[in-house]
């Protein structure tokens, strides 16, 4: 019989399928019953008794953050939190001390070491997706998905110079607001658009066509988004924060740009492909090693 593992996930990872890489492995070695939260930082009064109600071998909050007053309360011998980086990035030590009692799950190469230093249970690991097949599309065009309005098209067109074609995939994430591209800018980078993808498939076609993808973000608590395209061999321009920086070396196997924005050299853009792809080869191999060595991790108290 397979432990009883209670999981606390966020009600939008049904819609995303964001946790589902974690929730799989999970349901391969444990017996889980699940609660589905509206926000990641919640102030829910009745996570003790939910946790009494049965006999778990783990209670694992999964980007579920009980507010620290809540944390300090919480009791049972094996607590478990999995912290994304974007949520978690302007934390202080004295903040992450009130979840001194709860292992750590990280994904976060940057939480790991704060963390490590501070004494508390961690696992360190790194997710990477499987691999796909080498395909490096056409040097000449660009895939963008703009999901924040710090960072558009006038943004993106200050690092791709000369212009290159470029396909915007307009999406912006809930609570931000994007500004339309002007008709120069559609011009110069002869655009195309979409809004919607019905299905990951349509997604990834357009992307595989593509040589260059554009991260949309300055902070991921993963970055599946860039990590997919990795795998396939595109080259990922991105913001030097984590946690793209924790994967891409800068001119090695991508590019990393500060606030400060420039234009990017690619004259080394097959090379960049390549050693994209093949760290998510190398790292893909790493990811399930480490990944067998969890269960142990979470059951032992």
């Amino acid at each position: 019989m397979k432990p009883k593992l209670l999981m606390f996930d966020l009600e939008y990872h049904k819609k995303t399928h964001s946790s589902h890489f974690f929730r799989d492995f999970l349901e391969d070695n444990f017996d889980i019953v699940s609660y589905y939260e509206p926000i990641a930082q919640t102030q829910r009064e009745d996570f003790q008794s939910i946790i009494d109600a049965d006999n778990y071998a783990a209670v694992l909050f999964f980007q579920v953050t009980p507010l620290p007053d809540i944390a300090q309360k919480l009791r049972h011998p094996n607590l478990i939190y999995v912290p994304m980086y974007d949520t978690v990035f302007d934390w202080t030590k004295e903040h992450w001390l009130a979840y001194k009692n709860f292992k750590v799950v990280s994904f976060s190469k940057t939480i790991s070491q704060l963390l490590l230093e501070m004494n508390f249970s961690v696992f360190p690991i790194q997710y990477y997706p499987e691999l796909k097949p080498f395909e490096p599309g056409n040097p000449d065009e660009v895939f963008f998905w703009q999901r924040v309005g710090y960072f558009g098209t006038h943004q993106v067109t200050k690092l791709i110079q000369p212009p290159k074609r470029l396909h915007l995939h307009a999406a912006i994430d809930p609570g931000h607001s994007g500004e339309l591209p002007t008709e120069q800018e559609i011009s110069d980078y002869k655009m195309t658009f979409t809004t919607w993808f019905e299905t990951k498939k349509q997604a990834t076609e357009i992307i595989r066509q593509k040589g260059i993808y554009i991260a949309p973000r300055m902070l991921e608590g993963i970055g599946m988004s860039f990590l997919e395209a990795m795998s396939m061999g595109k080259a990922v321009v991105a913001f030097n924060r984590p946690t793209m920086n924790e994967y891409i070396r800068d001119g090695i196997n991508g590019y990393l740009f500060s606030e400060h924005l420039k234009q990017i050299d690619f004259s080394n853009l097959a090379e960049i492909q390549k050693n994209a792809w093949n760290s998510v080869k190398e790292g893909r191999e790493h990811y399930l090693e480490t990944l067998s060595e969890l269960p142990s991790f979470l059951v032992d108290a």
